[in-house]
């Protein structure tokens, strides 16, 4: 009988202290460790932001603090907005046909300030009623469905 011994070492240390020992790979490590925090930081400061922009939560309240008071306000809103944004709609396609038709409008000075005093302000007025109104219509709950007049089976 013959035996034969093999000799098998890995050709990368096993042990961890040895692995982590080297600077390069403690500096790597340092540097993977900021990149997550800094990650983690900036998540943080990006939920703030958003809910701070978060407008709607601000009419809710609103509606909410003013639901006894003004009882319809959100349900008014939203049958209103509809109509804005349709005169909204009908006001945008006059302007644009009468750029489109009589360039010389917003060429010369005089054209441009009679185009802006006919357009301009009441295209302003009615986009801040849109800002107004919009979000109440938007910020309002739903109104629970109706109970169902369905009759149960009778079996």
């Amino acid at each position: 009988m013959h035996y034969h011994q093999i000799n098998v070492t890995p050709a990368v240390p096993t042990g961890r202290a040895e692995v982590y020992a080297s600077p390069a790979i403690q500096e790597s490590i340092g540097l993977m460790r900021q990149l997550v925090d800094l990650g983690k930081e900036q998540h943080q400061c990006l939920r703030i932001l958003v809910g701070n922009q978060d407008q709607s939560s601000r009419w809710k309240a609103f509606l909410g603090r003013h639901a006894e008071a003004i009882p319809n306000l959100g349900e008014s809103c939203k049958r209103a907005l509809p109509q804005l944004e349709k005169a909204l709609g009908h006001m945008v396609l006059e302007l644009t046909e009468r750029i489109h038709d009589e360039s010389e409008c917003i060429e010369e000075e005089f054209f441009l300030q009679e185009f802006l005093d006919r357009y301009g302000t009441r295209l302003n007025q009615i986009s801040t009623l849109m800002n107004l109104v919009g979000p109440m219509a938007d910020a309002c709950p739903p109104k629970p469905a109706p109970p169902s007049q369905e009759t149960p089976p009778q079996g």
